[in-house]
């Protein structure tokens, strides 16, 4: 008599274990991009985005309990985080929380980004129950996991269930403080503090050094993404100045759509066409700081001895984008301070910095006068004076004036 297997196909489902997946092998598995969110619907493929890749792997590395991601726009900063989502669900599941600035970013998110990720990837729809308690707007239970997404500005939202994974995006959009309590992500990180293997994922555009994820990257291992010279090998990162176009061509529109821009080889100072971009993308490095690549590819020394790795990404990094294209944006913001901030945040994905005149003292002591005090320069034209009265006492001043607001102070007290 043939034997038959006494189990429910749930059941041996159930029992089945995991696979043995990087999340990057389980993204291109299982994951499938919906065809109304994304720009490249279908199935997922990491080799479009290689430099996630590390990301990826950083996030199932025993030594980082936080991975920060500090980003310009348009390189799947987002994706990323959906597919770690997606990659806990189906592999490793536990209560986790997706955290955005707003509510109505939080409930965006919740049903126009990871809804549509669940129907679209067979293997996440299978975990879609049916009974609407499960399924709230911002609240899924899936198999063995609990989703839920919260907002920045409620404490009541962050403070809803335990999390072992916590997913905050935009955190530069987060307020100081979440209502009359402490800032919002040190309120979300109490959450896990019952979970020995919690995993927490920061990500945002930058804005200022005071911001969340400026501080964060401060205190991580600070990698950076190195491609290898499509000439002569040589690592490097992208960097905005080494951009070239012709010098007696300005016009944002001609450099757009003739796509005039090269880059330049720190290393062969020869010139690499998109084409050479684009190979040289697969081929990247991750590399933190105190760390450097060899000849062949291979990173040499030791990282920050720290439990929070951080990544930087560049819209020069981007497939989406061109170096023309990026070329061009500079050129219509350098004149606006306004927008030349927001190139520097959501193009380059650096912090903004204000630059000012620096004065040492040596500058200072050139600019003295040898006036003396008491005494009127011939080149004075006026004097003023001012009294500040207190109750028991006045404070005065009086100054003299000469040509282009030039002044001396001629006595005070």
């Amino acid at each position: 008599m043939a034997k038959r297997c006494a189990l429910f196909p749930a059941e041996i489902a159930a029992w089945t274990p995991p696979e043995e997946l990087t999340v990057a092998e389980w993204a291109d598995k299982y994951r499938v991009l919906d065809p109304i969110t994304s720009a490249e619907p279908g199935p997922w493929r990491t080799d479009r985005t290689p430099y996630l890749r590390g990301i990826f792997d950083a996030f199932l590395d025993p030594r980082y309990e936080q991975i920060t991601i500090m980003a310009s726009t348009q390189v799947a900063k987002t994706e990323t985080m959906l597919n770690l989502l997606g990659y806990l669900i189906d592999q490793d599941p536990g209560p986790a929380l997706f955290v955005m600035p707003r509510e109505a970013d939080a409930k965006k998110m919740a049903h126009r980004r990871f809804r549509p990720m669940l129907e679209s990837s067979p293997r996440l729809a299978r975990y879609i129950s049916e009974a609407k308690s499960d399924r709230k707007t911002i609240e899924y239970r899936l198999g063995q996991s609990l989703v839920s997404f919260a907002w920045a500005n409620s404490p009541a939202a962050l403070a809803s269930t335990p999390a072992r994974y916590l997913f905050l995006d935009e955190v530069d959009k987060y307020p100081a403080f979440s209502g009359k309590e402490a800032d919002p992500i040190s309120l979300a990180e109490e959450r896990q503090r019952t979970f020995w293997n919690r995993k927490r994922v920061l990500a945002s555009t930058p804005t200022t050094a005071d911001g969340y994820i400026s501080r964060a990257w401060e205190t991580s291992t600070q990698a950076l993404y190195y491609l290898p010279c499509a000439k002569c090998d040589g690592f490097q990162t992208m960097k905005f100045p080494s951009i070239r176009w012709p010098e007696d061509v300005r016009d944002p529109n001609t450099i757009r759509s003739d796509q005039l821009c090269v880059y330049v080889c720190e290393h062969c100072e020869r010139e690499l066409d998109e084409d050479d971009r684009r190979r040289m993308l697969g081929r990247g490095v991750w590399c933190p700081d105190g760390c450097r690549i060899d000849e062949a590819g291979d990173v040499l020394g030791s990282p920050r001895d720290v439990n929070n790795a951080g990544f930087h990404l560049s819209a020069l990094l981007s497939p989406w984008l061109t170096m023309s294209e990026i070329a061009a944006k500079f050129l219509e913001a350098k004149d606006d301070t306004p927008r030349l901030l927001n190139f520097v945040n959501s193009w380059l994905g650096e912090k903004w910095e204000e630059r000012g005149e620096t004065l040492s003292s040596a500058h200072v002591a050139a600019r003295a006068c040898h006036h003396h005090r008491g005494t009127v320069p011939e080149e004075a034209v006026v004097l003023t004076g001012g009294v500040d009265v207190q109750q028991n006492h006045i404070y005065y001043t009086i100054r003299a004036w000469g040509p282009g607001e030039t002044s001396w102070l001629v006595e005070a007290d």
